[in-house]
């Protein structure tokens, strides 16, 4: 879940705690502890919206920046690895079964 967090961060820009949770299909105290961890990482910063200050954002670090596009790079080569064994027919099938999960 920390590395779906942070994915997401990264791909849609900074989000509040509950629009990230629902994203990534997290109950509150799942994604607040998920989020928590990752502050204690240096991973992640809570930040108050611009346009309302009540209003906190989740948004990724520049270590976070840094290092995404490598974790990202290796989390491909593991998929790839892992699809391996199967043909090019099965591997898709899978991945559309198991997106129809998430």
């Amino acid at each position: 879940m920390q590395f779906a967090t942070l994915v997401t961060l990264w791909r849609q820009g900074p989000l509040s705690q509950n629009l990230l949770g629902r994203l990534l299909a997290m109950d509150p105290p799942t994604v607040k502890g998920v989020v928590t961890r990752l502050m204690a990482r240096g991973l992640v910063v809570r930040e108050k919206d611009a346009a309302d200050a009540r209003l906190l954002r989740v948004a990724l670090t520049p270590a976070a920046l840094a290092a995404l596009p490598g974790w990202v790079e290796k989390a491909q080569a593991i998929t790839a690895a892992t699809l391996a064994p199967l043909s090019a027919p099965d591997a898709a099938r899978l991945t559309v079964l198991l997106r129809r999960l998430g």
